[in-house]
């Protein structure tokens, strides 16, 4: 899987802080 992929679908993590995390990590990546 890509790190996009990886990082989406833990944004739908149960755990919010894990969702939250991916949710930042996607919006790094979206503004590289």
């Amino acid at each position: 899987m890509t790190e996009a992929t990886t990082l989406a679908a833990a944004a739908g993590s149960p755990d919010p802080a894990e969702g939250l995390r991916a949710v930042r990590a996607l919006r790094r990546l979206l503004e590289r």
